[in-house]
């Protein structure tokens, strides 16, 4: 039983364990605004990622059903690149649609909020929960569950 409760520590480690993230391995793209809500006539920052490497990566707004093309992002070396953008004027507050298109056909799309104020409760979008941190901490819960199982498992054989 004690070999069992060592490999279950172990296989939770080797989890755990910090590793380099190999991007571009079949991952998809997409296209990210670290802001909480962007405002009419302001620069927001736009973020592209694993589209293919030096290509101009177009950005377009969905504004009343229509394409607004803002601009373009040629991507570095590694498909990752950012540029800032202005929000047309006129667009009303709300949820709009941004989609990022290289000339292959990789696409990717996120929404962004247009309005003058941040969502109660917010801090502007300087917070950011990644979807990996959750992943991490689940698989942390879930190893420190089998060790208290098998824990308990070995004191009632003894």
């Amino acid at each position: 039983m004690l070999r069992i409760l060592a490999a279950a520590i172990g296989v939770v480690a080797v989890l755990l364990w910090p590793a380099a993230v190999q991007a571009h391995d079949g991952a998809d793209a997409f296209v990210h605004v670290p802001l909480d809500h962007i405002v009419v006539n302001q620069a927001f920052p736009v973020t592209v990622s694993d589209f293919p490497p030096a290509t101009a990566v177009v950005l377009r707004l969905t504004v009343d059903d229509a394409p607004v093309t803002l601009g373009a992002v040629t991507t570095d070396q590694d498909g990752h690149g950012q540029e800032s953008f202005r929000l047309p004027a006129g667009s009303a507050p709300g949820y709009l649609e941004l989609t990022a298109s290289a000339d292959d056909g990789t696409t990717a799309s996120t929404w962004v909020r247009v309005g003058d104020d941040p969502l109660a409760g917010q801090d502007g979008g300087r917070w950011h929960l990644d979807g990996w941190i959750l992943v991490a901490a689940a698989i942390a819960v879930l190893g420190l569950i089998v060790i208290a199982i098998l824990a308990t498992l070995l004191r009632r054989r003894a």
